[in-house]
């Protein structure tokens, strides 16, 4: 046990302090001391009971010291007694009995004074201590403070930062957004217009690979547009696709897994998507866009999708007007053949390559016999209806790869490109034929309706454009000066045109 615990007193007991109890044998030996040394009497005896009254006095202080004199004094008193109870009375009785009890005062004066120095330095290093302790704290709560504001600021710096990154991603997201309906809206054909929403999808959505597909409604099919992928054709009610058309709304992988009554719809996808958007257009779904991969889905994954599926909707609606409006542009209303602006120039392009290729181009130029007589007796709705009906066997006649037009009034034209002359007089006789043999009926009234045909071919009848009409528009001429109802050829040197006799067992193989 330590000495501290040692002096540290019981509650309600009294506190001896330790080192009285060394008074008892220092006093037992200050005895026979002075008693073989009287010249030294109570010197001895002062010094020796000194030494637990220093003692206590540096261990507890005032009190304990003062204790301790005390037990050293009357220790000194008792050996003084006992050296003149055994020496003879006299002048060294009178010494042993005064001299120790002196001793024994400076002894306690000595205790007391050197404990009371001893608990004003300790008060005072208590005090020093109790200041140090505060400042100790203080400065560890200043440390607190100072590192938990490191950590706030800190924290606040990178909020700042994400916020910047937030609003320069944002500004960015706006101008691409931007960017996408100034492109979309200063660019009509649907082909520029299926690049730029496949663009816009990659860079806004961050998917490397988005494709866009357009409903067929006639054959009920989503018709895949995405360059790379043209004409890949799916079924308009199956898979993640055809939901997202029937519905008019966006389903995405996590909608599925969610969702037990979809998890079919990933069976029946040869693609597995990770979102598909209807291309809405008011009430209207026009196609669909489809993502396959993205490379990060952020929060705004969602919304983009809506946004750039509802910009290729407006995209894809105007692309379809324009081509319907070019188109209409460029057909006669009347017979749904191209008109004669059209002709022009598409002969032109056309004999462009034939000239550069060396090949053969001719054309066929038609008109119907006696159609004024149509009009006179019938009224001019017969005549619109003799014209429809001729233009609609032209439809059906001529080859694929021919160009037939109205070219003006009641004549049609018709461009072959890659055929000779002879070929090109066997489809003006098929076309003659089928027309004279239509049965027609306007009104209750049967029509008998022919034509004049005259063929003529690049280079052989002629080196230009213009030569080349000519060399047509004379021999269909020469046809109906020769009876009408027939096909003439353009000679291929100067002469007469010569006529071509009809052949009507001549059947269309085009």
């Amino acid at each position: 046990m330590t000495p501290e615990k040692l002096n540290q007193p019981l509650p309600g007991q009294f506190h001896v302090p330790a080192y009285v109890y060394l008074t008892i044998p220092l006093a037992l030996l200050a005895i026979p001391l002075e008693m073989t040394l009287p010249r030294f009497p109570g010197q001895i005896g002062f010094i020796l009971m000194l030494l637990p009254a220093l003692m206590a006095a540096f261990e507890g202080g005032f009190r304990p010291a003062l204790v301790a004199g005390l037990a050293g004094a009357l220790g000194l008193a008792g050996a003084a007694w006992f050296v003149q109870w055994t020496v003879h009375e006299g002048w060294i009785g009178f010494i042993a009995a005064v001299l120790p009890v002196a001793w024994g005062v400076a002894l306690v004066g000595c205790a007391t004074w050197l404990g009371r120095c001893l608990d004003i330095v300790r008060q005072r290093a208590d005090v020093l201590q109790s200041q140090c302790d505060q400042h100790e704290r203080s400065i560890y709560q200043l440390y607190k403070d100072s590192a938990e504001i490191v950590v706030s600021n800190e924290r606040e710096k990178q909020r700042r930062l994400q916020e910047d990154a937030q609003r320069v991603d944002l500004s960015r997201l706006l101008l691409n957004i931007q960017h996408l309906g100034r492109e979309l809206c200063g660019n009509l054909q649907m082909k520029a217009v299926v690049q730029l929403v496949t663009e816009a999808a990659a860079k806004l959505l961050k998917s490397p690979n988005p494709r866009l597909f357009i409903i067929d409604e006639q054959a009920r099919e989503l018709v895949d547009h995405t360059p790379g992928c043209t004409g890949v054709r799916l079924p308009l009610d199956v898979g993640m696709l055809g939901w997202a058309a029937k519905h008019g709304q966006i389903i995405t992988a996590e909608d599925i897994s969610k969702n037990h009554t979809l998890a079919n719809l990933r069976e029946q996808d040869g693609t597995h998507w990770h979102a598909c958007a209807p291309m809405r257009f008011g009430q209207k779904v026009l196609g669909v866009l489809g993502i396959e991969t993205v490379e990060s889905r952020g929060q705004e994954f969602d919304r983009l999708l809506y946004i750039v599926a509802n910009f290729a909707a407006v995209a894809v609606n105007n692309g379809r007007v324009y081509e319907q409006a070019r188109e209409s542009a460029r057909r006669d209303g009347l017979t749904g053949l191209f008109n004669h602006a059209t002709f022009q120039s598409q002969l032109a392009e056309i004999l462009s390559e034939a000239s550069e290729a060396g090949g053969t181009v001719s054309i066929v130029l038609s008109d119907v016999d006696h159609f004024k007589q149509f009009n006179d007796r019938y009224g001019h709705q017969a005549g619109d209806y003799v014209l429809g009906s001729v233009g609609e066997l032209w439809t059906r006649l001529i080859p694929q790869r021919a160009f037939a037009a109205r070219y003006g009034g009641e004549e049609f034209v018709c461009v072959f490109a890659e055929t000779d002359v002879d070929t090109a007089t066997q489809h003006a006789e098929a076309l003659r034929f089928a027309i004279e043999n239509a049965e027609l009926e306007f009104d209750g009234n049967p029509l008998r309706v022919t034509a004049s045909f005259g063929v003529a071919a690049f280079p052989v009848h002629a080196k230009d454009q213009a030569a080349l009409i000519r060399e047509a528009d004379a021999a269909m001429y020469k046809a109906k000066r020769d009876g009408r109802n027939r096909v003439c050829n353009a000679p291929a040197q100067s002469g007469d045109v010569k006529p071509v006799a009809p052949k009507l067992e001549t059947t269309h193989t085009g």
